[in-house]
């Protein structure tokens, strides 16, 4: 966020004063619209340039049901802004076409100096970006980038077009209750095996053979479809150790990391734990990828009947660093 001083005897004071900020560059929605951004601006004077990509919050990495209220943020930022701001995806080329989220940065800000609102050359910023030393090639490319998606966003649509995208699997609520019946099914057989996906579907077509006779619609079928594979696929440690050693794990890394790299596994396993933290879960640690062989022999146990008896049960807390 800017004041966009021209020369140094246009800065009077240390901070933005309320009201009084021409331009807002915000690489995430929900930073923007907080408080104390919204306050410096002005809805007759503020030019906005904001990233509408969804970045998780802390509350999303603690509650998978977080609801962003998309809506509400953008509807606090229009009314905020003038009504020539922009609203674009930067952090989508940027990892297309340059495989880093992190060049959104530099693209916004090429951006909003092909739009005209920083009082700065273009050789002054490449100039920058050469002194910082960091990156210079991508960042060098991100800023032209940036000032194509200002000056021909069709152009850069069309350079995006071909590589290797992701398509987001569909959502629960974008999902059919047939489409639901066979992704879950699918997901019960990979979990344990043909006959736990068959007791699944026998439930669930009871329940929405009840509803049709009933005339009372999919709601309740839909409930029943999602919570019912929820109770029989529980994710504890076995089925963590098999999530990471089905191959699709190592896929991931192999697309988005080249060369050489190291990650690590964080885990809280019994006895290994380390200091709870201040909601009292248990702490946890850093293991190398010489977990992976005891990842396999785990999710070997998972169908052992006494597998209790070897680990406490406890709240799957696996997660994964790559360095």
């Amino acid at each position: 966020m800017s004041g966009c001083p021209n020369t140094t005897a246009d800065v009077t004071c240390s901070r933005i004063v309320t009201g009084t900020a021409d331009l807002v560059m915000a690489a995430d929605e929900v930073v923007a619209a907080a408080k104390e951004t919204i306050t410096l601006c002005e809805s007759s004077r503020t030019r906005g340039i904001i990233n509408t990509h969804l970045i998780p919050t802390a509350d999303f990495i603690l509650n998978r049901d977080f609801n962003f209220q998309n809506r509400k943020v953008n509807s606090v930022l229009e009314n905020s802004l003038t009504g020539d701001s922009s609203f674009f995806d930067f952090t989508k080329p940027a990892e297309t076409l340059l495989g880093d989220s992190i060049a959104t940065n530099i693209m916004m800000l090429g951006y909003a100096y092909q739009k005209g609102l920083l009082p700065l050359s273009a050789k002054a910023i490449e100039q920058a970006i050469e002194v910082n030393g960091v990156s210079i090639k991508m960042n060098s490319q991100a800023f032209q980038l940036g000032r194509l998606a200002a000056a021909d966003p069709a152009k850069l649509a069309s350079l995006m077009k071909g590589q290797d995208e992701v398509v987001a699997p569909k959502t629960l609520d974008a999902m059919s209750l047939d489409e639901i019946i066979a992704h879950r099914s699918a997901l019960l057989t990979d979990y344990q095996d043909p006959r736990l996906a068959e007791r699944y579907r026998q439930l669930v077509d009871q329940v929405r053979d009840a509803a049709i006779k009933g005339g009372y619609g999919d709601a309740l079928p839909r409930a029943v479809a999602i919570n019912y594979a929820k109770l029989l696929a529980y994710k504890d440690e076995y089925e963590v150790a098999r999530l990471y050693t089905d191959g699709r794990f190592e896929q991931q890394l192999r697309a988005q990391f080249e060369g050489d790299f190291k990650f690590s596994f964080n885990l809280a396993p019994p006895m290994l734990a380390g200091k709870p933290d201040a909601l009292g879960r248990p702490g946890k640690r850093a293991f190398g990828s010489w977990m992976m062989p005891l990842f396999r022999m785990l999710a070997k146990l998972k169908g052992c009947a006494a597998r209790r008896s070897i680990f406490l049960a406890t709240a799957p807390t696996a997660s994964w660093s790559a360095t």
